[in-house]
């Protein structure tokens, strides 16, 4: 069995004008909108806290890395690393401020949509809004990566599958101890 995750790819491009390749998007959202009204600027540099409201008529992201807007926009998980490939180290480390608010007739149509409908739609509005501002382009693709498990006797450490059979032992092991761990926190409550 052979691990597949999505990677993101980016290129930052400073000069010239390139969209985003947007993915598609669900059939409730409400397709090629944008923000009525954006704002993206540097964090200060003594903000503490970060935060992404999402409310009903705006975005919101308070000290937010490029990065962590980039990983909520394309679902990725947070703090995985390996999703995405390429672009600039500061996108790891510079803190942006972004407010990007609805318009009425957008906002009406997006108080009318399920959570997860809304999401999409505000998802892909970010995306946009990422794409314009900082001349995003970006690549989805399916990347082979390599499979860990934590050995815990004796010495805790990492060990690398080496085979795809051994990964798909592993995976099975691993989905084995889980259904095993969730089975024996129910019956303890």
């Amino acid at each position: 069995m052979v691990v597949r995750r999505t990677a993101l790819m980016c290129l930052m491009v400073m000069l010239g004008g390139w969209a985003a390749t947007l993915t598609a998007e669900a059939p409730n959202t409400v397709q090629n909108a944008t923000f009525d009204v954006s704002v993206v600027r540097v964090s200060k540099p003594d903000a503490q806290s970060s935060d992404l409201n999402l409310g009903k008529d705006r975005l919101e992201a308070k000290n937010l890395t490029l990065q962590s807007l980039l990983q909520f926009a394309y679902k990725l998980s947070s703090g995985s690393d390996d999703q995405m490939i390429g672009g600039p180290k500061w996108m790891k480390s510079t803190r942006f401020d972004l407010e990007g608010k609805l318009d009425a007739e957008t906002a009406a149509k997006v108080s009318t949509m399920t959570n997860d409908e809304r999401l999409d739609t505000l998802r892909a509005m970010l995306k946009a809004l990422l794409a314009d501002r900082f001349k995003l382009k970006v690549h989805q693709e399916a990347r082979t990566l390599p499979v860990m498990r934590m050995q815990a006797i004796g010495e805790t450490k990492l060990i690398r599958f080496e085979s795809p059979a051994e990964s798909a032992a592993g995976l099975e092991l691993a989905r084995a101890a889980q259904r095993w761990s969730w089975a024996y926190r129910r019956t303890r409550s």
